[in-house]
């Protein structure tokens, strides 16, 4: 839920704290209803980019524009139990998410546990959709974590295809310069057949070379559907875990049928 988008569906931007609020109350009442508590399931506030999610132009909004909005977001998510910085294609975004957490007036928002994922582009360069390498936006926002005092726990990558994940926690866990922090890696990837990129004409991505022909040759899609199969998202996950995840989720397309089908493979 952000400005923008709230305006294409005609809403104003005093529907946001509304909506928002509304959205963490209910995430709270189905975890009361199931007789959970945030001891055993624990609830995620996103922080989401501003503009478009697969939006590859780098400039991205003014600083101080990012800066407010985010922090109006964040004081709606009173309640959460980990601030999450979701679907970040540039480090702006992720940087300026960081500065509206270390300066909310909520001690509790302020003290949170923070999750930061990016996306990448759909290849195995391990690159923002931006265009920064990822290892070097993964350093600037646990070093802007470090000099705010914000308890970053976790970097992820998400929203991009299974093959890109695994290239950008490869990279995560290979980096030098990232090994004097402290964090947890995580990959939630997407399954369609069809890769963002190349839904959005930009040429490139899975469908080129092997990159996706290792997936098609075990059979990973539906050809009804389109979307990657349980069992396949099955050995991703496995995949995931062995490039260095400790937190594996699913993304667009990824269904309960293949999150379970994940959850079963790595209990094993």
């Amino acid at each position: 839920l952000t400005p923008p988008h709230l305006a294409k569906a005609g809403l104003g931007r005093t529907h946001l704290q509304d909506l928002v609020r509304k959205s963490v109350a209910n995430a709270a009442e189905a975890r009361a209803m199931e007789g959970a508590t945030n001891e055993t399931v624990r609830i995620a506030g996103c922080l989401p980019p501003l503009a478009e999610c697969y939006d590859d132009d780098d400039s991205g909004a003014p600083p101080q524009e990012l800066s407010e909005t985010y922090a109006e977001i964040l004081a709606c998510l009173n309640g959460v139990d980990i601030v999450l910085v979701e679907t970040i294609g540039r480090s702006s975004e992720a940087l300026a998410c960081l500065d509206a957490i270390s300066s909310c007036p909520d001690e509790r928002l302020r003290g949170a546990e923070v999750w930061v994922s990016f996306t990448l582009a759909d290849d195995r360069g391990a690159r923002l959709r931006g265009g920064e390498p990822l290892v070097e936006a993964a350093l600037a926002v646990l070093e802007r974590a470090a000099a705010g005092g914000s308890k970053l726990e976790c970097l992820l990558v998400n929203c991009c295809a299974p093959s890109s994940c695994e290239a950008g926690l490869a990279a995560l866990a290979s980096s030098k310069d990232l090994r004097r922090h402290r964090f947890r890696a995580g990959a939630y990837a997407n399954g369609f057949l069809k890769t963002t990129d190349e839904w959005l004409g930009r040429g490139g991505g899975e469908g080129v070379g092997g990159f996706r022909r290792t997936a098609n040759d075990c059979g990973d899609y539906d050809d009804r559907t389109g979307l990657i199969l349980p069992s396949a998202y099955a050995r991703w996950a496995k995949k995931f875990v062995a490039a260095g995840a400790s937190v594996v989720g699913g993304c667009c397309g990824v269904g309960v049928e293949a999150m379970a089908a994940a959850s079963d493979a790595l209990k094993r």
